[in-house]
């Protein structure tokens, strides 16, 4: 039961950054997302190069001592260190997020919406085939608001940010 409500993954640990704990369900979500941005963009290359999308990625190796699921892993591990920071420096600054990142969120959200719908299915079903189990809207909203959240604060630091010549210097 705790299992498929998800309640072990919400409270179990996969990786802590900084004072932040992050749950099995969130890791998922960035490994799949890691997983997924890997292949659309060199998914023919890796083809190419024998790498078999129906074979376990923890079974064939990216380099002679890191299997390719070693390698996403690295990369999920690497962007949500990335987020948390931002995320951690934003909430100790009282940072609110913009409006037109608020916006972007909302796009993200009614995209993702929208597919489900297009292939005339329930959003928390169609987020789950992508995502795995216990991985809905809800969850998916959560974990892209403070991605977005942190990329709002590193954004306006950034604006903010005019260094004098002497600075340069």
């Amino acid at each position: 039961i705790g299992y498929s409500t998800g309640f072990i993954q919400k409270s179990l640990t996969a990786l802590k950054v900084g004072d932040y704990k992050i749950n099995a369900l969130e890791y998922r979500f960035y490994y799949t997302d890691a997983k997924n941005n890997l292949i659309n963009e060199y998914g023919t290359e890796m083809a190419q190069n024998g790498v078999d999308f129906n074979k376990p990625l923890e079974s064939q190796n990216y380099t002679e001592t890191v299997s390719w699921a070693d390698y996403i892993h690295n990369n999920a591990v690497s962007e949500l260190t990335e987020i948390y920071g931002m995320y951690a420096a934003a909430e100790k600054a009282g940072h609110v997020m913009s409006d037109e990142m608020k916006e972007t969120v909302e796009n993200y959200m009614n995209a993702l919406i929208g597919t489900a719908e297009s292939q005339k299915t329930n959003p928390d079903k169609y987020i789950n085939q992508i995502y795995g189990k216990n991985i809905g809207e809800a969850e998916v909203r959560e974990f892209i608001t403070r991605r977005y959240y942190a990329a709002d604060y590193v954004n306006m630091v950034q604006s903010e940010f005019k260094p004098t010549v002497e600075e340069l210097e």
